[in-house]
């Protein structure tokens, strides 16, 4: 009898561990939260689409906070504007909306990779405040970079890469 249940236990046991795998490779593909991170050049080389994005959302926000879909979903833009949006989301491949900072610095956010509560993120910010440590490279995690901190590879004078961590 005790044979018995704990074969039934082994076998429920490898199937919630199953259920678990399946769950997790599912979510790897559908993108968003184990979405692979871009390399530099390639977020750089859609340079033009952000400055798009940025020049309309800009305009757009009017100074306010609100991620487009907000302005969308308020009447605030029209239906042919959101699909302007949606189009440039498309070609820069963002994981998400822009987010407005309240000193001013607009985040791009390509790329996320989470689990639970720790997780890391990549794209392209406007204007940050650039104190955060600056980086050649952001192709790879730096090093000693501590968590909560923005890594920062300078663009231009406006315009950044970054990562960032959580843990």
């Amino acid at each position: 009898m005790v044979k018995t249940i704990l074969k039934v236990v082994s076998v429920l046991f490898l199937v919630v561990i199953g259920l678990f795998v399946a769950a997790f490779l599912w979510m790897g593909s559908i993108g968003g939260y184990f979405k692979e991170h871009k390399h530099d050049e390639a977020l750089i080389a859609h340079m033009p689409a952000y400055q798009a994005l940025l020049d309309i959302y800009n305009e757009d926000r009017a100074g306010g906070m609100e991620s487009p879909r907000e302005l969308f979903n308020q009447g605030r833009i029209s239906a042919e504007r959101w699909a302007r949006y949606s189009a440039l989301y498309e070609t820069i491949g963002l994981s998400g909306e822009p987010r407005v900072e309240p000193d001013g610095s607009v985040w791009f956010t390509s790329s996320v990779r989470s689990l639970g509560t720790a997780g890391e993120m990549k794209g392209l910010v406007y204007r940050p405040d650039t104190r955060a440590p600056l980086y050649d490279s952001l192709d790879q995690p730096p090093p000693g970079l501590v968590p909560d901190v923005n890594a920062l590879r300078r663009i231009n004078d406006d315009w950044y890469v970054f990562y960032r961590y959580t843990q």
